[in-house]
């Protein structure tokens, strides 16, 4: 087996699950996004979303290297979009994110890196 191939089976390392909820759980969303050990370079995922009810939502630890961070949204579950960032393309983000005005949704930004992994909100 290749280094290359023994990379793709490798499991995750850190993992975050991601539950958007109207209270209503046949139309809940599920994400998850994963940090594995052959990703070296930090990961970045930006996820916008309806408005929340709850930006003080706070990741729980499930098992070892496994969380999950429950999110309130006031009427539509589905995330308006998913975005993955590379550390090249990281500062597009940068760029567009002062761009934006008050819209009244919210953004999910999970950076993952050293076995770690970052979580902001943030209202627009």
């Amino acid at each position: 087996m290749h280094k290359t191939e023994k990379a793709l089976t490798e499991p995750p390392i850190l993992q975050l699950h991601v539950i958007v909820s109207n209270g209503n759980i046949a139309q809940d969303t599920h994400l998850r996004f994963e940090f594995s050990r052959a990703a070296v370079a930090p990961r970045i995922w930006l996820v916008r979303l309806p408005a929340l009810k709850n930006y003080d939502g706070f990741p729980q630890p499930l098992t070892s290297g496994v969380w999950e961070l429950r999110l309130e949204v006031a009427a539509q579950t589905q995330p308006l979009e998913i975005t993955n960032y590379t550390r090249e393309s990281a500062q597009e983000w940068l760029r567009e994110a002062p761009a934006r005005s008050p819209s009244g949704e919210a953004e999910l930004l999970i950076l993952a890196h050293n076995k770690q992994f970052t979580v902001a909100i943030k209202e627009f």
